[in-house]
């Protein structure tokens, strides 16, 4: 379990180093799509001039280069659920654990747990229609 949880930091931490220097180049990108279409605008209207030609070749690459920070990200946003679960699952005290094989989901089995959530649950819920009733304006 241990194990699992340090490839997922590996994980997450490869994933970072790699999403850092892909934002680093869509904000010099943008920079440059932001001097160019300045020119752009500033000149008479011409598609076929070689400021505009740029302008395009740069937006192309700000969308192929989105779309992978995007894909990264989600990757990203995914390996760190799943650490933060199995950590919360390694300190949790009284749990049953089982780790699927097939993936790295983390299944946790505590009765108390799930009695608590409700009861939060349930407890704000009551809180939110008893303020509600209350406390807003009648129509």
């Amino acid at each position: 379990m241990e194990e699992l949880s340090e490839n997922h930091a590996i994980q997450v931490k490869d994933l970072t180093n790699s999403l850092r220097p892909l934002r680093r180049e869509l904000s010099q990108l943008e920079l440059q799509r932001m001097e160019i279409g300045w020119k752009v605008r500033r000149s008479s209207w011409d598609p076929g001039s070689s400021d505009y030609q740029k302008l395009r070749k740069i937006r192309r690459e700000i969308a192929i280069k989105r779309l992978e920070a995007i894909k990264i990200e989600k990757a990203l946003a995914a390996a760190k659920s799943t650490l933060y679960g199995l950590n919360r699952t390694l300190r949790a005290p009284a749990a049953n654990i089982r780790i699927a094989e097939s993936t790295s989901e983390v299944e946790i089995s505590n009765e108390d747990y799930v009695e608590n959530v409700r009861i939060d649950h349930y407890g704000y819920l009551f809180l939110a229609q008893f303020l509600t009733l209350h406390f807003l304006p009648k129509r």
